[in-house]
């Protein structure tokens, strides 16, 4: 819309003007009467007078032009078209600008009411939502807090105050970090599984924090959502302990049938000939059972470590360590290992990285054929530490790479039956990886080799 043009108000002017006109020709009346040739002698200076005092008058009623143009705008566009004529027909500047505050008054008192409308809701949201949320600025002023975030973090301490900081009402170092990550890198992050003590009682939580909105592309701060996930954990826990405690249990009778059976193995000339195939296969499920027993119990000890232990490895020296080892378990097979060492050092936990490589290496060599290639290469890629294992074995459809890192997934059943695969290897190095915060994903066109990429953060 053409906003209108900054015009002089003359109306005013010459109210004015005329004002001055009617004093100045009162005075020289009262003169006249009294005096006339004063009156006379006077009458050119006060018209000198009445010229200036115009002028003056003039330049100092000129910035009210702006204040009108403005005023017209408003007037244009926002007055209701009644108020509209009235003021057209009236032609007073001041009537104009008295008609244009009290419509902004009107418009400002409305827009404060529905903005105390829209806090009380705000509120009111704030207070239903069963998760703590925390919301800081830049500089990590606390801007708002719901009540289950005072409940649950502030349970001990004083009423915070307007303006207090960030470390005044979280006391994790993990939590407070990731605040200032996402201000800084105005990124969303998360944190999974700490802890907190409250009320004497330990619960954990995960906690989101994203960036929050702010003038044209900048942030204003974070806003961060505390989700208590110590019910889950402690039916997780709970499921962890029931698998450790029947793969325990149940490996100690595996272990007599598998002994019993060799006997019989050893003895089976006493035996009817028709009975040593069930011997056999007898021996070869008991060792899959024990197998799968063995990695159940191992998963469910790595999801209980809370942490791990980390340490600088050659990495050149656990590839040469877990080599010897397949080779020495596979020596019916020609195996060729090749290296490609970019990255020496890997801060990693040894024990569990080991059996990471072992675990891919022991597939490419299960699947790789009489003559199973394997090329391990290390490397750095953005903010990331590599490990890529390649083989050259039938490889894996890719309706199947989403799914084979699963528990007991299997891609094709007959060939894990063959090869006493438990459909647990998998599971394990993905939860081995996860422990590391890393991840791993499998690359493969379904016909020639798989290749399983490992990321680890620097």
């Amino acid at each position: 819309m053409e906003q209108p043009k900054a015009r002089f108000p003359w109306y005013f002017f010459w109210q004015n003007i005329r004002l001055n006109f009617i004093v100045g020709g009162t005075v020289f009346a009262s003169m006249w009467f009294y005096e006339p040739a004063l009156a006379l002698k006077s009458a050119p200076f006060m018209l000198v007078g009445f010229f200036v005092s115009t002028f003056i008058f003039y330049r100092n009623t000129k910035p009210l032009s702006r204040l009108l143009s403005r005023v017209a705008r408003i007037v244009a566009n926002d007055l209701p078209y009644r108020n509209r004529l009235e003021l057209l027909y009236e032609r007073n500047e001041w009537a104009q600008i008295e008609a244009a505050l009290t419509d902004a008054d009107q418009k400002l008192h409305s827009q404060l009411k529905t903005i105390q409308a829209e806090n009380r809701k705000f509120t009111t949201l704030l207070a239903s939502i069963s998760n703590e949320i925390l919301a800081i600025d830049k500089q990590q002023n606390v801007l708002f807090y719901n009540p289950r975030f005072e409940r649950t973090f502030l349970y001990s301490k004083e009423k915070l105050q307007s303006g207090g900081k960030l470390w005044s009402v979280l006391d994790i170092i993990e939590a407070r970090n990731v605040f200032n990550d996402v201000i800084i890198e105005k990124q969303t992050k998360k944190l999974k599984g700490f802890s907190l003590e409250i009320y004497g009682e330990t619960r954990y939580f995960n906690l989101t924090v994203s960036p929050l909105p702010g003038d044209d592309s900048d942030i204003g701060g974070a806003v961060g959502v505390f989700s208590d996930v110590t019910d889950a954990k402690r039916t997780e826990q709970m499921r962890v302990d029931f698998v450790a405690n029947v793969s325990h249990e149940i490996r100690t009778p595996l272990t007599s049938v598998k002994g019993f059976t060799q006997v019989l193995k050893a003895n089976k000339a006493k035996l009817p000939e028709d009975l040593h195939g069930f011997i056999d296969r007898i021996l070869h499920n008991t060792e899959r059972m024990i197998a799968l027993f063995n990695d159940l119990l191992q998963l469910s000890v790595i999801e209980s470590r809370d942490k791990i232990r980390p340490e600088i490895v050659e990495i050149d020296e656990l590839i040469n360590h877990v080599e010897a080892g397949v080779k020495a378990l596979h020596k019916e097979k020609d195996i060729k290992i090749e290296k490609k060492i970019s990255v020496k050092e890997f801060n990693v936990d040894p024990k569990l990285f080991e059996q990471v490589l072992t675990n891919l290496i022991e597939n490419a060599c299960k699947y790789g054929g009489a003559h199973p290639q394997i090329t391990i290469e290390t490397y750095q890629s953005n903010k990331a530490l590599c490990v890529q294992i390649t083989d050259n074995g039938p490889g894996i459809g890719k309706e199947h790479l989403a799914r084979i890192f699963e528990r007991f997934y299997r891609v094709d059943h007959s060939r894990d039956r063959e090869t006493g695969g438990t459909g647990l290897g998998l599971a394990i190095v993905k939860h081995i990886i996860m422990k590391h915060h890393g991840n791993i994903h499998a690359e493969s066109d379904g016909l020639h080799g798989t290749k399983f990429i490992i990321e680890l953060p620097l």
